[in-house]
């Protein structure tokens, strides 16, 4: 079941004469399809999605009721996420247990009568559960293993540091938020930027399943995840949470506008 309309009145809803605003709502359903059971690898379907593409607001005056232009909501093709298990396998192979979800994300709003609206950008962040290599972004800083978006920016998460999304799976974050509109100016659009920090979760043992690998002299392991001690249930991604960042720096458009978040995320598995 959806929502189709809303509709206010201003005294009793039994005359209608006395509607006052009503809001309609549109959708755009993407139809189930084929994909296999992540254990057995049985053959079966997938839910599709059902995701809102407009809001038209219609204004009644003295009973006359005065469509107005619609909010219009656009969406990205599916983006990506990721789970992989390196301690168990699938039902009758070698294959270690893996997942994959595909799901479109909000990627422009428009209020189509005032012309106010943004486009929003996405990455994949993981947990780097094996920890990364350190590298120089394109600005000549250091990046380390604290980015969720490392193995994204980077094409180094191999070897030791393969499967970031080990016991954890990988999300999809804002990075950027641009205003829509231009003007005769030679103004940009105004733009605010998003970056994301994990939290430490431990140092270096050598000692599986949950290790990082050293880069250098850096010996730490982060993580956005929590699992409980007791819990098995790996085929249930063991019941783990995602347990967010440990920071957001967010970079307003006004010149040296920066602002940073601090959160207590997580003390990292088994705690």
């Amino acid at each position: 079941m959806s929502l189709q309309s809303v509709t206010s009145y201003v005294g009793s809803d039994s005359n209608s004469a006395q509607k006052a605003y009503r809001y309609d709502f549109t959708y755009d359903d993407l139809p189930f399809g084929d994909c296999n059971d992540d254990y057995t690898q049985y053959a079966q379907y997938c839910a599709g999605e059902h995701l809102l593409t407009s809001v038209t607001p219609t204004i009644y005056q003295n009973g006359t009721a005065h469509r107005m232009p619609p909010l219009s909501l656009s969406y990205t093709s599916g983006l990506h996420n990721t789970y992989y298990d390196s301690q168990n396998n699938i039902q009758n192979g070698s294959q270690h247990y893996s997942q994959q979800t595909s799901w479109r994300y909000l990627s422009k709003y428009v209020d189509t009568l005032t012309g106010v609206g943004g486009t929003v950008q996405y990455n994949t962040a993981y947990s780097n559960t094996h920890g990364t290599p350190n590298d120089t972004d394109s600005h000549g800083n250091l990046d380390d293993r604290y980015d969720p978006l490392h193995c994204s920016l980077f094409s180094d998460c191999s070897g030791n540091y393969l499967h970031p999304d080990d016991h954890a799976w990988s999300v999809q974050v804002v990075t950027s938020i641009t205003a829509q509109g231009s003007d005769s100016s030679s103004l940009s659009a105004a733009k605010t930027i998003y970056s994301y920090r994990l939290a430490k979760t431990g140092t270096y043992s050598g000692n599986p399943p949950y290790y990082c690998y050293p880069a250098g002299t850096d010996n730490d392991c982060v993580g956005d995840n929590w699992i409980l001690s007791s819990d098995n249930n790996w085929l249930d991604y063991y019941d783990a949470e995602f347990h967010g960042f440990n920071t957001v720096t967010v970079v307003g458009p006004a010149s040296g506008e920066e602002r940073v978040d601090s959160y207590y995320s997580t003390k990292g598995y088994r705690r």
